[in-house]
């Protein structure tokens, strides 16, 4: 993975470097104290994780990452701060920020962090991958795509959803739209979770919803927590499970959404990588 800092402290760039190298998650790019003169680097460089400090003279953090997002969505984007105000915090989920590292820096918080966001970039890859796959006409029988359920179950008992009314209804879905043929599965995905009755529909959201709360508390109670890095920005979208983890918190009065496109999209995928 190419990784790019920004952050206006020297030494908290030295301390992301050596953590990085010393840990080989990654090859380090490129690194600015600037906001805005890393962003004319970061278009030249187009790294695959960035990682940036929040307060910044100039151009703050939240800036950069909405012109980041502007030019290359596909770039991953990790706020580094000290910031523990929960509206301040929203507001960089809100800019697109995808994960946030907490100062001072901690290790493993670190490691564990840019290991998740290396295990999204690689899903959007198997997503690829997956697409050539599902074009074929499937004559390999035996083919891993179809040894799938044992890996389903494992996650869905990661997520307590294992024995709620939905469970079948997921092991079902993911069974028939393993089976389209279509050049476009994801699209066909959508659809075909939409033509299904209403009551198998909402036994699903009630399942992921189950699941949704899950990882919110498992976040609360350790957000270093394997499942928790794993799940919270693949199956669900961070800022969906930041916004339950407030609501739990009682600091939030509405809590976070499922997309359940998103959750069987890398479902799927993260079978066939398995």
């Amino acid at each position: 993975m190419k990784i790019f800092i920004v952050d206006d402290d020297p030494s908290i760039i030295r301390i992301l470097k050596d953590i990085i190298m010393n840990n080989k998650l990654g090859k380090i790019v490129g690194s600015f104290l600037d906001g805005a003169m890393a962003l004319e680097k970061i278009r030249l460089y187009c790294p695959d994780i960035v990682l940036v400090d929040y307060l910044m003279p100039g151009m703050d953090g939240a800036t950069l990452v909405k012109n980041i997002l502007k030019d290359n969505p596909n770039i991953s984007r990790i706020m580094v701060s000290q910031v523990s105000n929960s509206q301040m915090v929203t507001q960089t989920y809100m800019a697109g920020i995808e994960f946030f590292i907490h100062k001072p820096i901690n290790i493993i918080e670190v490691i564990n962090i840019i290991k998740s966001v290396t295990e999204k970039i690689n899903l959007k890859k198997q997503i690829s991958m997956v697409q050539d796959i599902f074009q074929t006409s499937y004559k390999e029988k035996n083919s891993p795509i179809f040894n799938y359920t044992e890996q389903i179950q494992l996650t869905l008992s990661n997520l307590g959803i294992l024995g709620e009314k939905g469970e079948y209804d997921i092991l079902d879905v993911c069974s028939e739209c393993i089976k389209i043929n279509n050049s476009e599965p994801w699209e066909v995905l959508s659809k075909f979770l939409n033509s299904k009755s209403k009551v198998l529909k909402q036994r699903i959201r009630r399942a992921l919803t189950v699941g949704l709360k899950t990882i919110s508390h498992v976040g609360i109670e350790d957000n270093l927590n394997e499942v928790f890095i794993k799940y919270s920005n693949t199956l669900f979208d961070f800022q969906e499970v930041h916004l339950e983890m407030e609501k739990l918190r009682g600091h939030s009065p509405t809590g976070g959404k499922i997309s359940s496109t998103k959750f069987f999209e890398n479902l799927l995928v993260q079978c066939r990588k398995n």
